[in-house]
């Protein structure tokens, strides 16, 4: 404890024993710490424009992290949580997969496959099914946020029918660049004592939709599916005005819980802001404690290298945000 006190001492407060300049404010740390950022910042940039590949733990990490983000968003809008699905994690890797592998993004194929192909590839029989998708992210809780922001994904994040889910990730190219691919599905399995005839592969899709159905007309492509009693009803995409996010998978989501490190390590982006405000704000403490402690006794160029710091972290925030936000897509 002594230990700290003695270093708070010389980096935060002004006094003899450091010639009234703290060492938090000096040119050597302010450059140090500036150097430390503009390393954290290339890493960054290279990793938003794919220079660096996603790695395993991260296309491990993911998923989970999203499946995480989902179930609070459904327990703060006071609905039950969506179940971990093997058989949907598996599905949506196969999407993602086929997705990253063929260059599209989009819930029907080039070659006409409906996203519904991929339930019944790994034998999932729904009563009622979802997808969304996302594509060009660095960061889970930006893919979280630009579906919530879009009517009909947030639709089916927020569906009461729904009660299970599964997610998986892909690298592939997307318009010429690397990119990561987010499949992310929802589904509701047919009771077993009421089975359902499966639905037929890549064929066209009947733009019926049951009433029960949560599908809006009024944004972005966004597919649910309804597979009733009577009859089996498949939503065709709707236009939306909203722009697009895409996201694709390649592992299915395991029923372990991500925690606060693992969901750090998938949201670099909120991540390093956070890093940044907390930097800011230790850069603040400094300049406030020297100004107002030995207000008589001042040193310009310590107040210039702290504003200047704040400064370059206010602009690396910036430039993160325009990094990872300009460039995603949802469908």
């Amino acid at each position: 404890m002594k230990r700290v006190i003695c270093w708070f001492k010389k980096y935060f407060i002004p006094h003899e024993g450091n010639d009234h300049q703290p060492h938090m404010l000096r040119r050597e740390t302010i450059l140090f710490l500036g150097v430390m950022v503009l390393a954290i910042e290339v890493l960054f940039v290279f990793r938003s424009f794919g220079i660096i590949s996603m790695d395993k733990l991260t296309a491990l990490i993911l998923p989970n992290s999203l499946v995480d983000e989902t179930n609070a968003a459904r327990a703060s809008d006071d609905l039950s949580s969506l179940k971990p699905s093997a058989l949907l994690g598996v599905a949506a890797r196969d999407k993602a997969n086929d997705m990253a592998k063929n260059g599209y993004f989009a819930h029907t194929s080039p070659t006409g496959i409906t996203p519904w192909y991929w339930f019944q590839k790994v034998g999932y029989n729904f009563e009622y099914a979802g997808e969304n998708l996302a594509v060009n992210f660095v960061d889970s809780q930006d893919v979280m946020n630009a579906w919530m922001n879009s009517p009909e994904h947030r639709a089916n994040i927020l569906d009461s029918h729904f009660t299970q889910i599964g997610i998986a990730t892909a690298e592939g190219t997307y318009k010429g660049r690397p990119a990561i691919f987010v499949v992310q599905l929802f589904g509701t399995p047919v009771p077993k004592i009421a089975a359902v005839p499966p639905v037929q592969i890549a064929s066209a899709v009947p733009a019926v939709v049951s009433e029960t159905s949560s599908v809006s007309t009024s944004g972005e492509t966004a597919f649910v599916a309804v597979k009733g009693a009577e009859t089996s009803s498949i939503a065709s995409p709707v236009t939306s005005s909203v722009s697009s996010t895409v996201v694709a998978g390649s592992t299915f989501v395991s029923t372990q819980q991500s925690n606060i490190a693992a969901n750090a390590w998938a949201s670099p982006h909120q991540t390093i802001n956070y890093l940044y405000y907390a930097l800011g704000t230790l850069i603040l403490l400094a300049l406030a404690l020297n100004i107002f402690i030995k207000f008589e006794i001042q040193h310009g160029y310590l107040i210039f290298n702290g504003l200047l710091l704040i400064v370059f972290l206010g602009a690396m925030i910036v430039m993160n945000n325009y990094l990872a936000l300009s460039q995603i897509r949802v469908l």
